[in-house]
């Protein structure tokens, strides 16, 4: 997530002088599995020649739909014009009948994690009145980030040096800091390790949790703010 695969669907569709058909979950959840896949290709048959791009369609891969488009892409009627792109942050989900096949998907495209080459030019194109050294040590320090963690941090940089009127170098450091907390939160979630919220937090949970034990007890604008932030 978060590394590039929807926005070189947009760059595509921006670039290329042809049809674009953006297939999404919600096309998906309107028509079913089944039927999404279908009316996309019998679209793009109409207005060949045509790219067709299936966004994040990991849900909706079933053995079925497997079927439906290893047919429509290499089946005994040809589909000509068309060009189909799938993204998917679960490739292993896939299986090697519609992946490992030439004919039906030509090119696999691994979008992996940018490295601290690709972190420095990231940040030299978003936030170019940064200073080298200031870059370079943002670079090194974001391991791991996606493209989409690095551009957050920017905006965040960029908000806190409007706000309070402080060096570029600063602000960034400042939003990374608050960025490698979100992970960490984010990593002890996940692992199920646990997590204790600042004393802020809990008091406010444990006045909303007596709040709620008065029955008949009127919610002020006040205290409905404090169940909202205990939730």
């Amino acid at each position: 997530p978060g590394t590039g695969k929807t926005l070189a669907l947009r760059v595509m569709m921006r670039q290329a002088d042809t049809t674009f058909i953006w297939v999404s979950a919600r096309d998906f959840y309107r028509s079913g599995a089944y039927g999404a896949f279908t009316y996309a290709f019998d679209l793009a048959a109409e207005c060949a020649p045509c790219i067709i791009g299936f966004e994040d369609c990991d849900n909706w891969i079933t053995p079925t739909v497997v079927d439906l488009l290893k047919t429509e892409m290499d089946g005994m009627r040809r589909r000509k014009g068309i060009l189909t792109v799938l993204t998917t942050n679960f490739p292993e989900l896939l299986p090697d009948a519609l992946i490992d096949r030439p004919g039906r998907f030509h090119d696999l495209l691994e979008l992996a994690l940018p490295s601290e080459t690709v972190r420095t030019r990231m940040l030299a194109a978003w936030i170019p009145d940064a200073t080298e050294d200031d870059r370079a040590k943002v670079a090194k320090g974001t391991d791991g980030f996606s493209g989409a963690h690095l551009f957050e941090l920017v905006s965040f940089a960029r908000t806190i040096k409007a706000e309070e009127g402080i060096e570029t170098g600063e602000a960034l450091q400042r939003a990374l800091t608050k960025l490698n907390e979100q992970r960490e939160l984010v990593a002890s979630l996940r692992t199920g390790h646990d997590y204790r919220p600042g004393l802020q937090v809990r008091r406010a949970v444990a006045g909303s949790m007596a709040l709620v034990a008065k029955r008949g007890r009127v919610l002020s604008a006040m205290n409905e703010g404090k169940l909202r932030t205990a939730r």
